[in-house]
């Protein structure tokens, strides 16, 4: 899926033991998030509003999240 999507960017969650799941010589840039209370909670950034049209960003770049955290771990299939 990394390399489908031209992956250019891995993020993780700052509370994950397991830490980022790809390893820095991948090339892809690291970024650790802060909890999602701090930024659903956080009172210091202020909200904007998306204006753009769709024809104005059908080709910029998007983030793809997966996760199976939210349901477990994951399971390895026969």
């Amino acid at each position: 899926m990394l390399t489908a999507t031209k992956c250019k960017a891995w993020i993780c969650a700052e509370d994950d033991p397991r830490g980022p799941l790809v390893k820095p010589e991948s090339g892809l840039e690291i970024r650790v998030l802060p909890l999602l209370e701090w930024m659903l909670d956080s009172h210091e950034q202020e909200r904007y509003p998306y204006t753009k049209t769709f024809e104005q960003a059908a080709w910029e770049e998007i983030v793809v999240i997966h996760t199976s955290g939210t349901t477990g771990e994951p399971t390895s299939r026969p």
